[in-house]
């Protein structure tokens, strides 16, 4: 096999950090290094030259293989990619991505074969996703709901401070409750690293990723830091009521970070949805039907399936309240008790009654 260029996917906010990182990744990184980086500006404006081995780049998508939307590419990123490959330069590859550019089309780039069938991931591999933040940044409203996923799924946050470190320790709590396998480096903008841009023992996948971070709440039901940073798993197999539940949702959460997981509610029992909360923003949206809802004939035969309905709930099934829930105790402590009142009592769990029930939420016509 020929060579593989190992590529790094820097992302974070704000820019300035990343391109500062990038900069010094590039004169200092052993071997030759190039960093392709995205340049969303219009306006001219002077800016420092920039080393050599910096490819500015305008981002543009294209739909390979099947050209169906799953096949979406960076095809700005995809072309200096394979120039670096023909002009047999070999470098280590950082790729600067910033918030708002979407994370899977740039992924997608290295996997997905093109109209020849010829795919960069016989040359190039992502080897890791590395998050660089300012503590500041993990309080803005702004970006924020981006930056926590991509936060979740990198396996290098670098945390840059800018008072005492152990001033900004609740920052540094807030990562580890987001992304508890993390590698976390706590430094200055005068001490930013050089990053490792060599190949990894295992190149970096975007759904054994998210695989992980699903599983956190799983496996971490309830943590709490020095600090008052919690994570804590709201679960329970009861119904929320509709209304109650949305009226919640109308509600400052204060002290909450971050919540996201499946839930249900009565009016619509055979829809899972999805919530999402990242700081002051809060979004659901149908996933999917329980398989509790699904005809007996319809549903899978297998033994690994008929294992799983053996935990089933013996009134709900499958359906299940599984919310992650991220902020400071106080905040943690606040949700979980209007959660528990939001929930339907004894004497509404009757499934007859619920289709007379109102459905606040848009889904599933809006699914």
């Amino acid at each position: 096999m020929s060579h593989i260029i190992p590529v790094t996917v820097l992302t974070g906010a704000p820019t300035g950090l990343i391109e500062q990182l990038a900069i010094r990744s590039i004169t200092e990184s052993p071997g030759t290094t190039h960093a392709i980086v995205s340049s969303k500006s219009r306006r001219k404006s002077r800016q420092p030259p920039k080393p050599s081995g910096w490819i500015s780049t305008k981002p543009r998508l294209a739909r390979w293989g099947e050209g169906c939307g799953c096949c979406t590419v960076r095809a700005d990123v995809a072309t200096r990619a394979r120039r670096l490959v023909e002009d047999k330069v070999n470098p280590q590859l950082l790729l600067a991505l910033q918030l708002g550019e979407d994370l899977e089309p740039l992924l997608k780039t290295f996997t997905v074969a093109d109209s020849d069938g010829c795919a960069l991931s016989d040359h190039a591999q992502v080897q890791r996703l590395v998050v660089v933040v300012s503590a500041d940044n993990l309080q803005a409203r702004q970006g924020v709901r981006e930056l926590y996923e991509r936060i979740e799924l990198a396996e290098t946050i670098i945390l840059v401070r800018k008072a005492k470190e152990e001033e900004d320790q609740g920052a540094a709590d807030l990562i580890r409750a987001l992304n508890p396998s993390a590698s976390i480096q706590s430094v200055t903008e005068s001490t930013l690293p050089t990053l490792d841009l060599t190949q990894a023992a295992q190149p970096f996948d975007l759904w054994t990723a998210r695989q992980r971070a699903s599983q956190v709440p799983l496996a971490v039901t309830n943590t709490q830091t020095a600090n008052g940073i919690q994570r804590h798993v709201f679960r329970t197999s009861r119904p929320f009521h509709p209304k109650r539940l949305h009226d919640l949702l109308q509600l400052k959460w204060t002290g909450v970070a971050r919540v996201h997981g499946p839930f249900w509610v009565a009016s619509r029992p055979e829809y899972a949805a999805m919530l999402q909360v990242n700081g002051d923003k809060k979004t659901t949206k149908m996933i999917g039907s329980w398989w509790a809802a699904v005809p007996i004939e319809d549903r899978p035969s297998t033994r690994d399936f008929e294992q799983r309905t053996k935990n089933w709930h013996p009134e709900f099934g499958d359906r299940v309240q599984e919310l992650s829930i991220v902020g400071s105790t106080s905040g943690v402590n606040f949700l979980r008790r209007h959660l528990e009142q939001a929930l339907m009592v004894d004497d509404e769990l009757s499934p007859e009654a619920w289709t007379s029930l109102d459905h606040p939420f848009p889904w599933p016509n809006q699914g």
